[in-house]
């Protein structure tokens, strides 16, 4: 027995070492509306890796070297043993712990079994742990075919589960054909689950094209969803290149409820410039609702760079308006010096 637990913590030794490498691509399946399952063997006792550290390394105070290893161990339990590995689950007491070990093992499995995984998802409760992993298997199952993925998730899943898996393949389509994966997450039409799905389509098309990908979604119609994926690729744009995206929001009128998005992204980087734009807005809502945004946002990183910028505001309701919201956010972080600089600067 100790000749075997020493082989077993010598095998955990190189499963660390491996970084989980070694699984094999997912194999197409012959009927392309079902999941795939690739008949495989079951590993010898000399295959299986060695489990006789698991309580050593979930005892680690190092959470990240606790995640690497977790994760490493997990995928190679996924190509050799994950009927094994997901035995191994139920062990695992740290709910962060447990989830991080069954996503590697589901990815690992499910490119060389993906029936025997989606199977182990269903066999979870009701819950995060049960969506995150179907999750992860419809992430391996969308590199293959993103449509078929899409539809299983539709029809076989409900609740978190659906929408976490139906964001998963989004997210991987977007990655192989964004403008597929866009007309598929509008055909799910203002569910939350098409919601969801276009937010991460949207994010990946601002990295790639964000003035094309604003305005497809600025030509949605009206509604939740249009909201959704104009949100989605105006956050990512502003964080960006701001200016390029206020000037295009101010030039759709379809995207002026974006204007709030912009001032609040632009300001957390660049507050300066971000009032700037706010108070250059020719519609008096718009430029009263992003000023104070921009201020607000400028006054909670500096309260005295912001008050003085806007003291030299020349409208002389909205110039009060913005120096008692700056205040406000100064007096909850530094009563004090709010007390100063208003015995420094009374107010008329």
């Amino acid at each position: 027995m100790s000749v075997l637990i020493a082989g077993a913590a010598a095998l955990l030794v190189v499963v660390w070492q491996m970084g989980g490498k070694g699984s094999s691509p997912i194999a197409p399946s012959p009927d392309a509306s079902a999941p795939a399952k690739a008949a495989s063997k079951a590993p010898s006792s000399s295959q299986r890796p060695g489990t006789a550290s698991l309580t050593e390394l979930l005892g680690s105070l190092d959470a990240l070297r606790r995640r690497v290893d977790l994760q490493t161990l997990a995928s190679e339990l996924g190509r050799v043993d994950p009927a094994g590995g997901w035995q191994m689950l139920a062990s695992i007491p740290g709910m962060a712990d447990r989830e991080t070990f069954a996503q590697q093992l589901l990815q690992a499995w499910a490119e060389h079994d993906l029936q025997a995984a989606l199977a182990a998802c269903k066999s979870l409760p009701a819950g995060q742990l049960r969506a995150s992993s179907h999750a992860s298997v419809m992430e391996v199952w969308a590199r293959s075919v993103p449509a078929n993925a899409a539809d299983w998730a539709s029809t076989q899943l409900t609740g978190s589960a659906r929408q976490a898996a139906l964001s998963a393949v989004a997210r991987t389509w977007a990655k192989q054909d964004t403008n597929a994966a866009a007309r598929w997450a509008q055909s799910q039409g203002d569910s939350s689950a098409g919601r969801a799905a276009i937010t991460e389509v949207m994010a990946h098309w601002a990295n790639l094209d964000p003035q094309t990908g604003a305005t497809w979604s600025a030509t949605l119609p009206a509604g939740p969803f249009r909201d959704s994926a104009l949100q989605a690729v105006v956050s990512e744009w502003a964080d960006q290149y701001p200016a390029e995206a206020a000037a295009w929001v101010q030039s759709h009128p379809a995207a002026s409820d974006m204007t709030d998005t912009v001032t609040q992204t632009w300001a957390s980087h660049d507050p300066a410039p971000a009032s700037r734009w706010a108070l250059s807005l020719s519609d008096p809502t718009q430029r009263q609702a992003a000023a104070l945004e921009a201020f607000s946002t400028w006054a909670a990183a500096s309260p005295a760079d912001a008050l003085r910028q806007a003291q030299t505001i020349p409208d002389p309701l909205l110039r009060s308006e913005i120096i008692a919201a700056a205040l406000e956010v100064w007096q909850a972080d530094d009563p004090a010096a709010t007390q100063a600089w208003l015995s420094a600067n009374p107010q008329k």
